[in-house]
């Protein structure tokens, strides 16, 4: 929280955590508004963040460490200045990459299986740092609480022909390890792709 408040000190920050956590994070960090997920999920608690920030652009990024928080005020900026709809990021692109190989060849699997599956490239499906403006995802938020939450948003972007930008950032790999289930959320992540496939769109209906 105190690198993100400095390098992005007029942010309006939110934090999402579970239930169980609720009250020792309002007595943590007392300089942002926390809110508590029961359905608790990636996608569930980026979709509570979203819908109570009052403002148009958001920032997401997870709160373990693996970003640097300079680059979502980068991500930011790109999208303020090069009037964007959404800045999301890769993190095979530069050298400061910690992650374990078993992760990251995970993560290049996922990606080669999307570019071959579909007929457009998102060049790192399951980063979790980016920019978009609400504004122009009305109507385009998937419905889903999983991980796949992250690679639905890219979908819905690059089919709508937002105007997207691609950044590279580091990436420091999790010291506590990752909720992450390889071969259960991995199976999740190939059955959104595989309806990605099949319906010709994410289900945009709220």
């Amino acid at each position: 929280m105190a690198n993100f408040l400095r390098d992005c000190p007029d942010a309006n920050v939110i934090i999402v955590v579970p239930r169980t956590e609720f009250e020792a994070a309002k007595r943590t960090y007392r300089r942002a508004v926390v809110l508590s997920e029961s359905d608790f999920g990636y996608g569930a608690a980026i979709k509570t963040g979203i819908s109570h920030s009052k403002d148009d652009v958001v920032a997401v990024l997870d709160g373990d460490g693996t970003y640097d928080t300079s680059d979502v005020c980068r991500a930011v900026a790109n999208l303020e200045t090069e009037g964007l709809d959404a800045v999301f990021s890769e993190r095979f692109s530069k050298q400061e990459n910690t992650m374990q190989d078993t992760r990251k060849f995970g993560n290049q699997a996922i990606n080669l299986f999307l570019s071959i599956l579909l007929p457009y490239n998102v060049n790192d499906s399951q980063s979790g740092l980016y920019a978009i403006r609400k504004s122009s995802f009305k109507g385009a938020i998937p419905k889903e609480n999983g991980f796949a939450f992250c690679q639905e948003l890219k979908f819905a972007a690059v089919k709508r022909n937002m105007k997207v930008k691609w950044i590279p950032i580091s990436y420091h790999d999790r010291s506590a390890g990752s909720k992450f289930n390889f071969f259960l959320d991995g199976v999740k992540l190939v059955a959104s792709a595989i309806r990605e496939k099949i319906n010709g769109a994410v289900d945009n209906e709220k």
